[in-house]
């Protein structure tokens, strides 16, 4: 009787060896169990034995994967399935853990992640050292960042609701650093407006608009070191801005 070209091995396999395919596509099986050429294991079919053995008495075979890569396996490997294809198959399943609800594709992370897994961790991980100053003092990240629509991730709710970053200088910074992370309060802000934005930083207000000491003094080209000596004092803005600055006595 005729033997089908894809006769499959009989012979029970171990654990590790359980669901791997093990066949071989010549027409009819080898006598000699030492010989496997032919045979498929995993992905991995093997070619011929290695003419020149590493050491005495370790021989390897040369296997072709199915993605196309040559191989050197030991026998014993690829029998008890420790090894079923060239190394691709385990990057496959490194890269499908990697993968969480759809953000991770491969070992690359998408853009902003960081800034979003930074803003998480400030405001939930006592261990982070920057809690104190956010966490600890009640600031946090708005439901729709953190948990999402129902439908998206709260990481693309966050891209989508903040957009790309101007440049590789601008980061993620609040408005009113007592309120928490939320579409309304946050913004992409250089390093300049980070500075003027710190919580240590005075803040006024003129004709509605809430901004810093320094930002004022910006845009009128005022004095800042004068200004902000004058209003600790307790001056008024109107007075501090209005008030000439006294000329130092030259000494004759």
């Amino acid at each position: 009787m005729p033997m089908s070209a894809n006769w499959l091995i009989t012979r029970p396999l171990s654990s590790r060896c359980r669901g791997i395919e093990v066949r071989a596509k010549s027409g009819r099986p080898s006598h000699n169990r030492s010989d496997i050429s032919g045979m498929v294991f995993g992905r991995l079919t093997v070619i011929s034995p290695e003419e020149r053995c590493e050491k005495p008495g370790i021989l390897k075979w040369l296997c072709m994967c199915e993605c196309g890569t040559s191989s050197r396996v030991l026998a014993s490997k690829l029998k008890s399935g420790l090894t079923q294809s060239c190394g691709c198959l385990k990057r496959e399943r490194m890269s499908a853990r990697t993968v969480k609800h759809g953000l991770f594709l491969g070992d690359k992370r998408p853009k902003l992640w960081s800034t979003y897994s930074g803003m998480l961790s400030r405001c939930s991980n006592p261990d982070n050292q920057d809690y104190a100053g956010y966490g600890g003092r009640g600031i946090k990240v708005c439901d729709r960042w953190l948990n999402g629509d129902g439908v998206s991730h709260g990481y693309f709710l966050f891209v989508k609701d903040m957009g790309p970053r101007p440049s590789s200088a601008h980061s993620l910074d609040r408005r009113d650093n007592d309120l928490g992370y939320s579409p309304e309060n946050c913004r992409w802000a250089s390093a300049k407006q980070q500075a003027r934005n710190r919580r240590s930083n005075r803040k006024i207000v003129v004709n509605g608009e809430a901004m810093a000491l320094s930002e004022y003094c910006d845009r009128y080209h005022l004095n800042f070191v004068l200004m902000n000596q004058r209003m600790c004092r307790g001056w008024s803005l109107d007075r501090a801005v209005a008030q000439p600055a006294r000329r130092s006595r030259s000494i004759a």
